[in-house]
């Protein structure tokens, strides 16, 4: 610890810190533009000046570590003058559009010069004109505004992995942006909008819609992957208007996904288009607008009674708790399985079918494998904290083992695009298998695209023996496909692989739009079930989807994250569409009691207690660490394949995705900046 004095008050503070930690440390407020608590120190704005005792003029606090015995005073007639005279050169150039920019009222430009800025200006010449950049469909650039403070190309060099993002010029023809016009190539492109200090960054869907004084906040999580990363959501009379992050140091941290920010608006326009329908239709394959009481009705008769032992709930891993207990408890009433699509949602895979430890202890670890899974389109977060490893030299290497759709953001060695290298490092016979066995912190990663390829046997033996090496649970790390795979597999689904599909007698699929259910029809198995082997299939087109955003904006539901962390989404002012949705849950729930099935009282229980193994728990489920140990290896081979990958388009992977007109754009923009840039090479 290092002891000093700000404005003569004793303050300690740890070694390496600086002269603006030591001041906030006692609640002295410093201006800052350029500094980030997570971006790498510039010091560049000199807004953060300070006098320090026998020091011949003001320094910068946010780049001048602490010395014992240092005295920082910040309110000297000194400081304030160097300050503003700093906001009075920020303010020369600075064009005061302040009414039409949609920074207005949470602009830190704005607030800080009240507060330190002067009162009077003399500068008179006219102020300088930029060009504006175009750096995609998601960013709006008024560069104009800029002040330099580049927290922008920090976060594009440091986090994001972007390196073609600096500044050009000298002096005051600095100018900040894509050295050529080309695509902020990023999946967390939409956070420099927040890093931004002025209106030069602003979101272009966001464009003259709404002042921050109209909006209404609410806490969410993102859907969009397995990581469920926090989100804030802005709101208006029911309606979204943005969608932002929510600090959590010990998950996404300040960050989020592209898709997750912008997405919404597939959420909206299909809302609005179901708020005219009626929401609780629930026609059938061969009797159309049936209500959702026939269909329990029919449930309850004896045709479907005398069919119990063929009788299939098809769960999309993106339905919330309370919604996948329902449906589990009403299977079990009617002797039906309750099936997942994922193999590693079985009962006998459930305890490795997370993350094992905390995500962010990825950054920790000092090896990293990366076995059939693309961290850069499957989990933003995960690819970011990899990221932030290997900087920082905490992770020596990152080694893959499958095609990637993505260029990395790190170095990282390819070592096969088969599934044979997985035998050779359990056999030991691969180079990284010593690697492996040296490794202090290891982590292994496994992605849903390795466990669609193997038989849950199979893979569960591959885990039990490169575990068995390693002999701590916490290496071994799956990351699920969708929000709430881990939710769907502590409920003991069933992987479609251990059934036959196709013999089924009745397939009820709930909770997968149009172009799921397209490609859940491309598999034999349930084609022929569905077409020609059964005509009594029930198609939910209530919960078309539909049934996952309500979970996530308009009604409260329970998540289970990759690592097991329990997480709530919370319902804001939507009473029209919401109240739908709960009246569909509700019905089962009191068709369910009316049957002697559950209590009585189940149909007066809020939706939030129908989960009694995680109501109001924040702990993850126990792993069984001597199940997984003691398990009896079984002999089966793993066959040669070629592992492809999961995700071919990361900014359409789901129902509300699907249908963003924003998320379209910026498909169609990559894959037009990545044409031309191949041309460009070849010509």
């Amino acid at each position: 610890m290092v002891r000093l004095f700000v404005n003569n008050l004793p303050v300690e503070v740890p070694l390496n810190s600086t002269v603006l930690a030591a001041c906030e440390s006692v609640g002295i407020e410093v201006p800052r533009f350029c500094y980030h608590e997570r971006l790498s120190v510039a010091g560049n704005c000199r807004s953060c000046l300070v006098e320090v005792f026998k020091a011949p003029k003001p320094i910068v606090a946010c780049a001048t570590p602490v010395m014992n015995g240092m005295h920082v005073f910040t309110d000297t007639p000194l400081v304030k003058k160097a300050r503003e005279g700093v906001f009075e050169f920020l303010l020369k150039n600075h064009p005061l559009d302040c009414p039409i920019c949609d920074q207005g009222g949470e602009c830190d430009l704005q607030d800080q010069s009240f507060y330190f800025g002067g009162d009077i200006s003399r500068f008179f010449e006219a102020k300088r004109s930029v060009e504006d950049k175009n750096v995609g469909p998601l960013i709006r650039t008024i560069m104009t505004r800029c002040i330099h403070c580049t927290r922008c190309v920090r976060f594009a060099t440091d986090v994001a992995g972007i390196e073609s993002f600096g500044t050009t010029n000298r002096g005051e023809t600095t100018e900040v942006g894509s050295y050529i016009e080309r695509l902020f190539d990023s999946e967390m492109s939409g956070n420099i909008i927040d890093l931004c200090p002025v209106g030069a960054l602003t979101s272009k869907p966001y464009s003259f819609v709404a002042r921050p004084w109209e909006l209404f906040q609410e806490d969410s999580i993102d859907l969009s992957d397995s990581l469920g990363s926090n989100l804030s959501i802005s709101h208006r009379f029911g309606e979204i208007k943005r969608v932002g992050p929510r600090i959590n140091d010990s998950l996404n941290g300040e960050w989020i996904s592209d898709k997750a920010r912008f997405a919404f608006d597939g959420l909206l326009s299909n809302l609005r288009n179901s708020s005219q329908k009626n929401l609780n239709t629930f026609p059938l394959h061969q009797v159309e607008n049936s209500s959702l009481q026939s269909f329990l009705t029919f449930l309850a008769a004896s045709k479907v009674k005398g069919k119990q032992k063929n009788i299939n709930f098809i769960l999309n891993e993106n339905l919330d708790l309370e919604s996948l207990y329902l449906y589990k408890t009403l299977s079990q009433q009617i002797s039906a399985n309750f099936v997942s699509l994922s193999n590693s949602s079985s009962k006998d895979f459930s305890i490795s079918s997370g993350f094992n430890n905390k995500i962010t202890s990825t950054k920790t670890s000092d090896l990293c494998i990366l076995v059939g899974v693309d961290p850069r389109s499957e989990g933003v977060i995960l690819n970011s904290l990899i990221r932030e490893g290997v900087i920082c030299g905490k992770i020596t290497e990152v080694h893959k083992v499958g095609s990637s759709s993505s260029l990395p953001t790190y170095r990282s060695f390819h070592n096969s695009l088969e599934t044979s290298f997985l035998k050779e490092l359990q056999n030991g016979t691969s180079a990284l298998s010593l690697k492996l066995s040296r490794a202090q912190t290891p982590k292994i990663i496994f992605g849903s695209l390795l466990s669609k390829n193997f038989k849950t046997s199979t893979f569960f033996e591959l885990l039990k023996n490169l575990n068995s090496n390693l002999q701590e649970l916490a290496s071994v790390n799956f990351l699920p496909e969708k929000a709430n795979s881990y939710g769907l597999t502590s409920l003991n689904a069933i992987s479609k692989n251990s059934l036959n599909l196709k013999r089924a007698q009745l397939n009820i699929i709930i909770g997968f739009d149009k172009i799921e259910l397209k490609n859940l029809l491309t598999e034999n198995q349930i084609k022929n079930s569905i077409f020609n082997l059964s005509p009594d299939v029930f198609f939910n087109e209530s919960f078309l989807g539909t049934q996952m955003m309500a979970a996530s904006f308009e009604r409260a539901g329970s998540f289970l994250n990759a690592e097991g962390r329990y997480q709530k989404t919370s319902k804001f002012n939507s009473p029209e569409i919401s109240s739908l949705f709960d009246k569909e849950l509700g019905l089962i729930a009191f068709w369910l009691s009316n049957f002697k099935l559950l209590m009585p009282k189940f149909s007066s229980l809020p939706v939030s207690n129908l989960v009694p193994i995680y109501n109001g728990s924040n702990k993850k489920v126990c792993v069984d660490q001597k199940f997984f140990l003691q398990t009896k290896s079984c002999k089966n081979k793993i066959y040669s394949t070629r592992l492809k990958t999961l995700i071919s388009d990361f900014y359409r992977t789901d129902f509300i995705s699907n249908n963003s007109k924003t998320m379209l754009s910026c498909s169609t923009a990559r894959r037009r900046t990545s044409v031309n840039f191949f041309d460009s090479i070849f010509d």
